[in-house]
Protein backbone atom coordinates (compact mmCIF):
# COMPACT_ATOMS: atom_id res chain seq x y z
CA UNK A 1 0.00 0.00 0.00
CA UNK A 2 1.46 3.53 -0.86
CA UNK A 3 1.74 6.30 1.70
CA UNK A 4 0.95 9.82 1.63
CA UNK A 5 2.23 12.58 3.94
CA UNK A 6 -0.57 15.15 4.03
CA UNK A 7 1.12 18.46 5.14
CA UNK A 8 -1.64 20.96 6.42
CA UNK A 9 -1.70 23.69 9.36
CA UNK A 10 -5.81 23.10 9.12
CA UNK A 11 -6.94 19.94 10.78
CA UNK A 12 -9.96 20.22 8.77
CA UNK A 13 -8.45 20.10 5.48
CA UNK A 14 -5.95 17.69 6.47
CA UNK A 15 -9.08 15.34 7.76
CA UNK A 16 -10.71 16.21 3.93
CA UNK A 17 -7.76 15.12 2.15
CA UNK A 18 -7.17 11.85 4.56
CA UNK A 19 -11.07 10.69 3.63
CA UNK A 20 -10.33 11.20 -0.04
CA UNK A 21 -7.22 9.70 -0.63
CA UNK A 22 -8.05 6.70 1.74
CA UNK A 23 -10.71 6.29 -0.01
CA UNK A 24 -8.58 5.67 -3.08
CA UNK A 25 -6.84 2.75 -1.06
CA UNK A 26 -3.81 5.09 -0.05
CA UNK A 27 -2.29 5.23 3.69
CA UNK A 28 -1.89 8.86 5.16
CA UNK A 29 0.36 10.51 7.25
CA UNK A 30 -0.50 13.99 8.91
CA UNK A 31 1.54 17.04 9.66
CA UNK A 32 0.73 20.81 10.55
CA UNK A 33 3.84 22.28 8.69
CA UNK A 34 6.89 21.72 7.36
CA UNK A 35 9.07 21.46 10.03
CA UNK A 36 7.03 18.33 11.23
CA UNK A 37 7.08 16.74 7.69
CA UNK A 38 10.59 16.54 7.43
CA UNK A 39 10.51 15.17 10.88
CA UNK A 40 7.87 12.08 9.46
CA UNK A 41 10.14 11.79 6.64
CA UNK A 42 12.69 10.57 8.47
CA UNK A 43 11.06 8.74 10.65
CA UNK A 44 9.20 7.01 8.03
CA UNK A 45 11.06 5.50 5.03
CA UNK A 46 7.88 4.29 3.60
CA UNK A 47 6.36 7.44 2.21
CA UNK A 48 5.47 7.85 -1.20
CA UNK A 49 4.39 11.09 -2.17
CA UNK A 50 3.63 14.53 -0.09
CA UNK A 51 1.06 16.65 -0.27
CA UNK A 52 1.79 20.28 1.11
CA UNK A 53 0.38 22.98 1.88
CA UNK A 54 1.81 26.83 1.20
CA UNK A 55 0.64 29.03 4.03
CA UNK A 56 1.64 27.16 7.31
CA UNK A 57 3.77 28.18 10.78
CA UNK A 58 7.20 27.13 11.35
CA UNK A 59 8.23 26.11 7.79
CA UNK A 60 5.61 26.89 4.70
CA UNK A 61 4.96 24.92 1.83
CA UNK A 62 8.21 26.04 -0.50
CA UNK A 63 10.30 26.21 2.17
CA UNK A 64 9.69 22.34 3.11
CA UNK A 65 9.69 21.70 -1.20
CA UNK A 66 13.55 23.27 -0.65
CA UNK A 67 14.18 21.14 1.97
CA UNK A 68 13.48 17.95 0.63
CA UNK A 69 15.07 18.78 -3.17
CA UNK A 70 17.93 19.33 -0.98
CA UNK A 71 18.04 15.77 0.42
CA UNK A 72 18.93 12.92 -1.84
CA UNK A 73 16.83 10.85 0.47
CA UNK A 74 13.75 12.93 -0.46
CA UNK A 75 14.78 14.84 -3.71
CA UNK A 76 12.76 11.70 -6.12
CA UNK A 77 9.39 11.61 -3.72
CA UNK A 78 6.92 13.09 -5.74
CA UNK A 79 5.60 16.42 -4.31
CA UNK A 80 1.85 17.99 -4.93
CA UNK A 81 1.64 22.04 -3.65
CA UNK A 82 -1.75 23.41 -2.96
CA UNK A 83 -2.58 27.17 -2.33
CA UNK A 84 -5.45 29.43 -2.34
CA UNK A 85 -3.16 31.80 -3.82
CA UNK A 86 -4.09 31.38 -8.01
CA UNK A 87 -1.11 33.52 -9.24
CA UNK A 88 1.56 32.61 -11.98
CA UNK A 89 4.24 33.58 -9.87
CA UNK A 90 3.97 31.39 -7.23
CA UNK A 91 2.99 28.14 -9.78
CA UNK A 92 6.62 29.12 -10.94
CA UNK A 93 8.18 29.37 -7.67
CA UNK A 94 6.64 26.12 -6.48
CA UNK A 95 7.57 23.81 -9.65
CA UNK A 96 11.18 25.79 -9.28
CA UNK A 97 10.94 24.20 -5.45
CA UNK A 98 10.39 20.66 -6.83
CA UNK A 99 6.48 20.59 -6.80
CA UNK A 100 5.77 17.92 -9.53
CA UNK A 101 1.84 19.32 -9.44
CA UNK A 102 0.04 22.62 -8.17
CA UNK A 103 -3.55 22.77 -7.17
CA UNK A 104 -5.64 25.66 -6.38
CA UNK A 105 -7.90 25.92 -3.48
CA UNK A 106 -10.81 25.46 -3.54
CA UNK A 107 -9.95 21.88 -4.44
CA UNK A 108 -11.07 20.02 -7.02
CA UNK A 109 -11.59 16.42 -5.69
CA UNK A 110 -11.32 14.99 -9.80
CA UNK A 111 -7.69 16.85 -10.08
CA UNK A 112 -6.36 16.11 -6.47
CA UNK A 113 -7.27 11.63 -7.54
CA UNK A 114 -5.93 11.67 -10.87
CA UNK A 115 -2.72 13.72 -10.12
CA UNK A 116 -1.73 11.33 -7.10
CA UNK A 117 -2.78 8.16 -9.39
CA UNK A 118 -0.85 9.78 -12.15
CA UNK A 119 2.24 10.48 -9.58
CA UNK A 120 2.12 7.11 -8.32
CA UNK A 121 1.50 5.00 -10.87
CA UNK A 122 4.46 2.66 -11.57
CA UNK A 123 6.68 4.39 -14.02
CA UNK A 124 6.70 2.48 -17.21
CA UNK A 125 10.13 1.83 -19.43
CA UNK A 126 10.62 3.94 -22.27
Amino acid sequence: MKTILIVDDQPELRSLLRFILEEEGFECLEASDGWMAVKMLTDHASINLVVTDFRMPRMHGLQLLAQLMAHAVFKNIPKIFITAENSVELRHKAFQAGANMVLFKPLDVMALRACVHRLLAPRQAA
